[in-house]
């Protein structure tokens, strides 16, 4: 897209077809994917931030959609959710019904 386009896309959003749409959202986030990590990679890993658990399953699944697929992740996703709804004091309650959510988005 060339700058005058996306200047007019930026300035009348309303003229911007779904798939550019589409396109510039992923775009943004995996820009934004590219900064976590960079300044991750440095943290203190003693930061309490750091270490919970929603920001280390985030990472993990995020390093391994890099290495086996989104397809592959989003399954390992899955059966990870499965397992901790089963614990006694599950790490991951807020993402229990992320999958539930997602396919009311896709419908």
């Amino acid at each position: 897209m060339d700058d005058s386009a996306l200047f007019r896309f930026l300035l009348q959003p309303r003229w911007l077809d779904n798939d550019l749409q589409t396109k510039l959202a992923c775009l943004i986030l995996y820009r934004y994917e590219n900064v976590f990590f960079q300044v991750h990679r440095s943290m203190d890993m003693d930061d309490p931030a750091l270490s919970s658990p929603l920001h280390q399953i985030l990472l993990r699944m995020m390093n391994h959609r890099t290495l086996y697929g989104e397809e592959e992740t989003v399954l390992d996703l899955y059966l990870l959710l499965q397992e901790d709804r089963q614990k006694e004091k599950p790490l991951y309650p807020s993402f229990h019904h992320l999958f539930t959510s997602l396919n009311e988005m896709e419908s």
